[in-house]
C-alpha cells in the first residue's frame, strides 16, 4: 500500500500538494509559490532544466559588468588576467629599465604574463636595433678606412696618426666619446679635418695652449690661418644637404674660434712690442 500522506514521495504525482511535501522551513519560500499542487514537483523540475540550460549557454560576455575595482579584479583574476598586487611582483629579467616598465605594466593594469612578454619584445627589438646599428657604423668605418686608403696610399698609416694627433689635441673627451658613439668620427672629411690640424701641430705652425710657435707667432699669420678656415666653412654651407649642426661643420666652427681668441691676444702683444 503506498504513502498518501502529505505528498507521498515527494514526487507530486500522487495527487497531493507538492509544496506540502516539503520540509517545514522550505513551504513558505515565496520563490516556491509557482510549484503547489500536484503537479509541483515535475513544474519545479523543468523550471531547474531551463535555468540549467539558459546558464550553460551564456558566455562570459553575457555577465554583467562589475561595478567597482574589486569586483573587476576578481573577474580578471578568475581569467587569470589580474595584475599583481604590486610592481615588484612581476617576474622581469635585471636590466636598467626593468623598474622603470614594472611601474608603467602596473599602472596600466597588466597581468604577470602579459608585462612578461611584452618585456621580451621590447628588449629583443632594442638587441636588435643595437645590433644593426653597430653594423651600421662597422660598415661605415671600413668604407671610410678604404677610401682614404685609396687617397693616401702608402702614406695611410702616418696620415692617420696625425688625425688622430689633431683629434686628440683639439677635442675634449666628452666630445671624442659623442664623434665615436655615433660614428661620426669615420666620415672622411672629418677625419681629413683633424689630420690637417695634426700636422699643424707637427710642423709647429700653430699656436697651442703653450703659447706662440712657427709661422703663427703674429696676429696676421694667425688671421690668415682663421681667413683659411673660414673660406671652408663657407665652401661647406654651400654644399647639398648642408648640416650646420654636424660634428664636422661644429669643429671648423671650435678651430675658428680658437683662432679668433689667439689673433686677439696676438694683436695685443704686437701692439706692445710695437709701442715698447
Amino acid at each position: 500500500m503506498s504513502d498518501t500522506t502529505a505528498g507521498g514521495s515527494g514526487s507530486g504525482a500522487g495527487g497531493g500538494d507538492f509544496l506540502a511535501s516539503l520540509p517545514t522551513e522550505y513551504r513558505g519560500e515565496g520563490a516556491l509559490k509557482n510549484f503547489g499542487g500536484a503537479d509541483g514537483g515535475a513544474k519545479l523540475a523543468k523550471s531547474y532544466l531551463d535555468l540549467n540550460r539558459a546558464f550553460s549557454s551564456r558566455s562570459m560576455a553575457d555577465a554583467p559588468v562589475p561595478g567597482d575595482d574589486a569586483g573587476r579584479r576578481a573577474v580578471l583574476a578568475k581569467l587569470g588576467a589580474a595584475p599583481p598586487e604590486s610592481p615588484d611582483k612581476y617576474n622581469l629579467p635585471d636590466k636598467p629599465s626593468a623598474k622603470a616598465m614594472r611601474d608603467t605594466f602596473h599602472k596600466h593594469g597588466l597581468s604577470a604574463k602579459q608585462a612578461e612578454g611584452l618585456f621580451a619584445d621590447i628588449d629583443g627589438a632594442e638587441q636588435r636595433a643595437t645590433t644593426e646599428r653597430k653594423a651600421r657604423m662597422d660598415t661605415r668605418a671600413r668604407e671610410s678606412t678604404d677610401a682614404l686608403r685609396r687617397e693616401w696610399g702608402a702614406k695611410f698609416d702616418a696620415e692617420m696618426e696625425q688625425a688622430k694627433r689633431g683629434f686628440e689635441h683639439f677635442l675634449p673627451e666628452p666630445v671624442r666619446q659623442y664623434l665615436e658613439a655615433t660614428g661620426a668620427v669615420h666620415i672622411p672629411e672629418m677625419t681629413k679635418l683633424f689630420n690637417q690640424l695634426g700636422r699643424a701641430l707637427k710642423e709647429g705652425t700653430m699656436l697651442t695652449g703653450a703659447g706662440a710657435a712657427g709661422s703663427l707667432n703674429s696676429a696676421a699669420a694667425i688671421k690668415a690661418e682663421r681667413t683659411k678656415i673660414e673660406t671652408e666653412m663657407t665652401a661647406m654651407q654651400k654644399q647639398v644637404g648642408f648640416d650646420p649642426i654636424s660634428p664636422a661643420f661644429q669643429a671648423i666652427i671650435a678651430r675658428r674660434n680658437d683662432l679668433l681668441n689667439k689673433e686677439s691676444r696676438a694683436f695685443a702683444a704686437d701692439t706692445a712690442r710695437a709701442t715698447a
